[in-house]
């Protein structure tokens, strides 16, 4: 082991561990027989939860014109896919807060690209008719979860990132490999492992930069939204559109007008999110 991957390794235990309730609200939420009152009592018992989904609930964004005041109430409206989708990102956007220096990324920039790569994943999922969009959601979501580890180790040692630009004829995790023994990828995968998610979204994360390395639908269709979403100019970090298209637009069948339907569509939600400040 390199002292690259023995420090990723170090940061990752810095990491504040990821909220159990979500957690156990996700386990929950994976059998079809759930029950609605334990859904409702994870909520309700944590008190943040409970303000940020009444707050969703009664925004503008999601159309409703009568005020929820009972958690029982809001999750009713929004329903179980939504709720679920609401508290990953509520949990999920402390760790993408601030600037990534390393990265050349704006402040802010890492989490509106995982908004609209989670947009993304879903809205593809959707039309491929794939049996879980929230799932496509969620590991589209936490994909680039390894650049906050991966972009305190560049900025540790900032010659690596003029050499990362450098080097020509390769992708820019094949250069992180190269230059660091370790990619932004497998950080991600480790902490999701250390955090006890599933295999599938461990299995997105890992390889949603090289998806043919897996036999998972999920992880080729977040490799999918994270290319879709750099063509829409959603980051313009470091490493943006320095990655291999693995042609996924044919494996999926989709035709360029398939395409066009869905960046309409994703730009519509995403701008009408944006709007209402409900996510960002």
């Amino acid at each position: 082991m390199n002292k690259f991957m023995r420090k990723s390794l170090e940061l990752i235990d810095t990491l504040r561990p990821f909220p159990m309730t979500i957690l156990r609200i996700n386990h929950l939420l994976s059998d079809p027989f759930y029950s609605m009152n334990k859904l409702v009592d994870l909520i309700r018992y944590d008190a943040a939860l409970t303000a940020y989904i009444l707050k969703m609930a009664n925004s503008p964004y999601f159309g409703t014109r009568e005020k929820f005041s009972s958690i029982r109430q809001a999750v009713s409206y929004l329903g179980a896919n939504e709720v679920q989708k609401m508290l990953f990102l509520h949990s999920v956007k402390p760790y993408f807060s601030g600037k990534q220096l390393s990265y050349e990324a704006e402040d802010g920039e890492l989490w509106r690209s995982s908004i609209a790569g989670g947009m993304l994943a879903e809205i593809i999922a959707e039309s491929l008719g794939y049996k879980d969009p929230q799932i496509a959601f969620t590991a589209s979501l936490l994909r680039d979860i390894g650049k906050i580890v991966f972009s305190k180790i560049i900025a540790e040692h900032p010659e690596k990132r003029k050499e990362l630009l450098l080097i020509e004829n390769k992708s820019f995790d094949e250069r992180e490999q190269l230059l660091f023994g370790i990619t932004h990828p497998k950080i991600g995968a480790s902490l999701l492992s250390r955090w006890k998610f599933s295999d599938q979204l461990i299995d997105a994360v890992m390889y949603h930069h090289d998806p043919f390395k897996s036999s998972l639908e999920t992880t080729r269709i977040v490799a999918l939204s994270d290319i879709l979403g750099m063509l829409a100019g959603i980051t313009t970090a470091l490493d943006g559109l320095n990655y291999k298209s693995n042609n996924l637009q044919k494996e999926f069948n989709l035709s360029q007008q398939n395409i066009d339907t869905i960046m309409a569509k994703f730009i519509t939600k995403y701008n009408s999110a944006i709007y209402e400040a409900t996510l960002f």
